[in-house]
């Protein structure tokens, strides 16, 4: 009954990291340069196409957004947050 009326919307599966071989898990907070409408749209498109972020929370306060990331290593979180993250346009502070 509550399918049918629209209450329950999809179900999920929970995935073990480690089984799946992505053991290390982090959450980047993110505080964009400016905060104009061109600016987060922008930075929302470009962080759907990053495979690490699993996650995009729109935040209050200080920070913007928190990124929940997951990786295979320490090293490929490094090059992550080097190679991908920092090119990301508007980004201010992680």
């Amino acid at each position: 009954m509550l399918e049918d009326a629209g209450v329950i919307k999809s179900y999920s599966a929970v995935v073990d990291p480690d089984a799946y071989g992505l053991p290390i898990m982090a959450f980047v907070t993110v505080r964009l340069e400016r905060q104009t409408d061109a600016e987060i749209v922008s930075f929302e498109k470009a962080v759907m196409d990053l495979d690490e972020v699993v996650a995009c929370y729109l935040m209050s306060g200080r920070q913007d957004y928190m990124l929940q990331v997951f990786a295979h290593s320490l090293k490929d979180y490094e090059n992550f947050v080097r190679n991908k993250l920092t090119h990301v346009s508007g980004l201010g502070e992680m």
